[in-house]
C-alpha cells in the first residue's frame, strides 16, 4: 500500500511538473510574438517620426527636394553654411532608413549612408509642393501610409542615375 501511494504522489508530482514547463513554454512564445510586434511598431513610428522631424527642421523655402537615384527615392534637404552648400540625404537602403550628410557636389554611395531605423521599403510622392505622400513598407510587408504638409515648397523632382 505504501508504494501505491508514493507511486501516486511521484506520479501527481510529475504531472504538476509538466503543467508548469508547458505554462513557462507557452508564456515564452506569447512574449516572443508580442515582443516581435511591439519591436515592428516601434520601428515603423521611429522612421516617420524622424522622417516628420528631419521635414519641420528643414521646413525653409527651397530647401526640400524629393530625387531618385539607382532606383531609390531619397528625401533631400539643402543647406547653406558659410558660402557652401549641405545636403542630408534620407532613403531606404537594404532594409534600413539611412542618413547621409555631404557637401553639394560629392558624389555620395547610398551604402555608406549612417543607419537610422529599419524598414524595408520607402517610396516618396509629391501631392503638391505642400504635400507629401510617404509610403512605408516593414518587414512583414505591410505598407503604412502617410501625408505629411509643409509650409515651405518643394523643389521639383530630379531623377539621377
Amino acid at each position: 500500500m505504501k508504494k501505491v501511494g508514493s507511486l501516486g504522489a511521484l506520479a501527481l508530482l510529475c504531472l504538476f511538473l509538466c503543467s508548469a514547463a508547458l505554462v513557462v513554454i507557452f508564456e515564452a512564445i506569447v512574449y516572443e510574438k508580442v515582443m516581435h510586434s511591439n519591436v515592428e511598431q516601434v520601428d515603423k513610428r521611429s522612421a516617420i517620426r524622424y522622417l516628420t522631424q528631419r521635414l519641420r527642421n528643414f521646413d525653409a523655402k527651397e530647401s526640400i527636394e524629393v530625387r531618385s537615384i539607382q532606383g531609390t527615392d531619397i528625401l533631400v534637404f539643402v543647406e547653406q553654411q558659410e558660402e557652401k552648400i549641405y545636403e542630408t540625404w534620407l532613403y531606404a537602403y537594404k532594409g534600413n532608413l539611412c542618413e547621409s550628410e555631404h557637401k553639394e557636389a560629392e558624389k555620395i554611395e547610398l551604402s555608406k549612408g549612417k543607419v537610422i531605423t529599419r524598414i524595408q521599403q520607402l517610396n516618396i510622392r509629391i501631392i503638391t509642393p505642400e504635400l507629401i505622400k510617404f509610403k512605408v513598407q516593414d518587414g512583414n510587408g505591410r505598407e503604412y501610409i502617410y501625408n505629411l504638409f509643409i509650409r515651405s515648397r518643394l523643389k521639383a523632382v530630379q531623377n539621377e542615375t
